[in-house]
């Protein structure tokens, strides 16, 4: 496994559980077949947010 897949995996594996990870995809999904653009945006970012707090959280404790 490369460094930067392993580093990847361990951000995932600490900011969300798989369920909420799959309730995510699946809100933004239902907003894309919905044609709610603005809804499916507002998931995105709020999926990946976490994801980047969860990051520089692990970053500051280095």
């Amino acid at each position: 496994m490369t460094k930067e897949l392993r580093f990847y995996l361990t951000v995932l594996s600490k900011s969300e559980t798989p369920e909420q990870v799959v309730a995510d995809h699946e809100a933004i999904l239902s907003a894309i077949r919905a044609g709610d653009r603005d809804k499916a945006i507002a998931e995105i970012r709020a999926h990946v947010d976490v994801s980047v707090q969860r990051l520089k959280e692990m970053l500051a404790e280095r």
